[in-house]
């Protein structure tokens, strides 16, 4: 069980470290949320829609198709310079590679959240909501989600010769 969290704390920092110096997804990820809020925003007002019902759209929206941006790369960097094989050879389990990929997604969507949601707030002119709590939880749960399928998806595409199609 120690080796097991040894691997496992070994490739998630070595995964969160690698992002946050190359900077190469996250800053990707706030522009095209930003832009997906504010046409949207466009819309709503062209529409005379809801705005509640438009913010929460636009958030899923942003949410989904950035998330999707994160996932894909989350193999991408062994494949590029490849490790990959490197580390399918290593006495770690599939599952904890798998597992800690998993967690970086969901870390990633987390700090994506963080920076999205309030802009969210502010082009919709909404306030807060008072069950922020709820909302939290609602938005973990829903990044779990879209990690777990696009981290396996990332993970059989980049293994296969369609890469980029996810």
């Amino acid at each position: 069980m120690r080796y097991f969290w040894l691997s496992f704390k070994a490739i998630f920092v070595k995964d969160i470290v690698v992002e946050l110096r190359a900077k190469q997804v996250l800053p990707t990820m706030l522009v095209l949320g930003a832009l997906i809020v504010y046409v949207l925003r466009l819309v709503s007002e062209a529409a005379e829609a809801e705005t509640a019902m438009m913010a929460c759209g636009a958030l899923w929206i942003a949410l989904l198709f950035c998330g999707l941006l994160a996932q894909e790369r989350s193999f991408a960097t062994e494949s590029q310079h490849g490790c990959m094989e490197g580390l399918l050879m290593a006495p770690i389990d599939a599952g904890t590679i798998y597992l800690s990929k998993l967690l970086v997604n969901v870390v990633i969507l987390c700090i994506f959240e963080a920076v999205i949601v309030p802009v969210v707030l502010v082009a919709f002119q909404l306030s807060w909501p008072e069950n922020w709590g709820t909302l939290l939880a609602v938005l973990l749960l829903g990044n779990i989600g879209i990690s777990s399928v696009g981290t396996l998806f990332s993970a059989v595409v980049q293994l296969s010769r369609t890469r980029g199609s996810l």
